[in-house]
C-alpha cells in the first residue's frame, strides 16, 4: 500500500505540461495575455515537449487534418512514449485543452477520482469516479478535465492485441464482443462503460499496472498485459451484465466469434469449405455469413487476420521475411511482400526497418 500512496501522490502532483494548460485555460478570455504567456514560455519548448496549443493550430501531430478530425497514430504513441511495449497506462493531462481526434489503438480511460466529461461519435457524456470506458480504433471523440480530477489512460496496440489477448476472445462476454466487434465487425460498439463504483479491487488493478510499468524492464511488458487480462476477467465478472454501449450498436451474429477463432487457429491453410463442413454450414451460407457480418469476403478476411500476424511477427521477432511469409502460409515470399504493401502501403522489410528506427530515436 506504501507504493500505491507514493503513485496516487504523484498523480496528484501536476506536472510541467498540466501546469502550461492550466495556465493556458485561465488566460482563456484574455488574448493579450495569453499570446504573453505563450511568447514567454516559448514556441522551441512548446514543439519540444508536444504541447496542445489550439489558437495556434498546434496539435498533438504533424498533419493536414483538420483541427475537428485529428488522427493520431498507434505507431507514433507507443514509439515515442513507451517503445516496446503493447500496452501502457498514463494520466491524462488536466486542463489540455479539448479536440476531437481518431487513433488506430484501443483507448480505455478509468475515473480515479472525480468526473470528466467524454463526446463520444457526438454523443455527449459524464463519467463519474470509478467508470471506465473502453474506446473502439476509429471512433471520433474528445475528453475533458477542468478540475482536480484524476483520469487514468491504458492504451493497447490493436497490431498485438490478438496474440496478447486472443484468449479473451474466444469468451462470450460483452468485453469479448466489444473487442472482437472493434476488430473484425463491420457494426462496431464505438465505446462500452463498466460501472465500478467504489470497487477498491479495480483501483488497486490500475495501481498495480502503473507500479509495474515503473519497475521498467524486460519482463514488465508481460506482467502488464497478464494484469490487463486478469483486470479485464474481473471487469466482466462484476459488472458485464450492467456495461452500457452506444445505442446505434446491432447484435453481431453468435456465430462470428467461433468463425474467427477457427480461422485464427487455422490461418495458414484454412479454406471457406473447410470452414463452412466445420460449422456444419453450406459454402454459400457461411459466405454470406462472412461478408454480412464484417463487412468483407472470407479471403479478405483471412488475408487480414495474416497480415495483422505479419506486422506483429515484424515487430517482436528477427524472422525472416521469407520465413514469416512461409509460416502465414503464403507459397512465395513476392505475394506475401505485394499483399503486405497493398494493405499497409509500405513492405514488410521497410515496416520493420522504420519501427526499429523509430524506437532507436524515441
Amino acid at each position: 500500500m506504501e507504493n500505491f500512496d507514493m503513485i496516487v501522490e504523484h498523480l496528484e502532483e501536476y506536472n510541467e505540461d498540466e501546469l502550461f494548460y492550466k495556465k493556458y485555460y485561465e488566460l482563456q478570455d484574455d488574448p493579450e495575455k495569453l499570446d504573453r504567456f505563450i511568447e514567454d514560455f516559448g514556441m522551441e519548448k512548446i514543439k519540444e515537449r508536444s504541447l496542445i496549443v489550439p489558437h495556434l493550430q498546434i496539435y498533438p501531430i504533424e498533419n493536414n487534418m483538420p483541427y475537428e478530425n485529428i488522427s493520431i497514430p498507434e505507431q507514433r504513441m507507443f514509439n515515442d512514449k513507451m517503445s516496446g511495449r503493447d500496452a501502457f497506462l498514463c494520466k491524462h493531462n488536466r486542463y489540455s485543452p479539448v479536440y476531437l481526434h481518431t487513433h488506430n489503438y484501443f483507448e480505455l480511460f478509468y475515473v480515479m477520482t472525480g468526473q470528466c466529461r467524454q463526446t463520444i461519435s457526438n454523443e455527449d457524456m459524464t463519467l463519474n469516479a470509478g467508470e471506465l470506458c473502453f474506446i473502439a480504433p476509429y471512433t471520433l471523440h474528445s475528453l475533458e478535465v477542468f478540475d482536480d480530477s484524476i483520469i487514468i489512460n491504458i492504451l493497447i496496440r490493436i497490431s498485438t492485441f490478438d496474440d496478447i489477448f486472443f484468449n479473451l476472445l474466444r469468451s462470450k462476454n460483452i468485453l469479448s464482443l466489444f473487442f472482437m466487434d472493434s476488430l473484425y465487425a463491420s457494426r462496431q460498439m464505438d465505446y462500452l462503460i463498466f460501472h465500478a463504483h467504489g470497487d477498491e479491487d479495480i483501483y488497486t488493478g490500475i495501481l498495480s499496472m502503473m507500479l509495474e510499468q515503473m519497475a521498467d524492464d524486460e519482463y514488465t511488458n508481460r506482467i502488464i498485459y497478464n494484469l490487463l487480462s486478469v483486470f479485464f476477467t474481473k471487469l466482466v465478472r462484476k459488472y458485464g451484465k450492467t456495461a452500457s454501449y452506444s445505442m446505434k450498436h446491432k447484435n453481431t451474429d453468435t456465430h462470428l466469434q467461433d468463425i474467427i477463432s477457427y480461422i485464427y487457429d487455422h490461418y495458414q491453410s484454412v479454406t471457406l469449405n473447410e470452414l463452412a463442413e466445420h460449422f456444419h454450414f453450406t459454402t454459400a451460407y457461411c459466405s454470406r455469413l462472412i461478408k454480412s457480418q464484417t463487412g468483407r469476403n472470407f479471403k479478405d478476411l483471412l488475408k487480414d487476420i495474416r497480415l495483422r500476424k505479419a506486422q506483429n511477427m515484424l515487430l517482436t521477432t528477427n524472422a525472416k521475411i521469407s520465413d514469416i511469409s512461409s509460416h502465414l502460409g503464403y507459397e512465395n515470399k513476392e505475394s506475401f511482400n505485394r499483399l503486405f504493401k497493398q494493405h499497409y502501403g509500405i513492405s514488410p522489410g521497410a515496416y520493420r526497418e522504420n519501427a526499429a528506427s523509430a524506437k532507436m530515436h524515441a
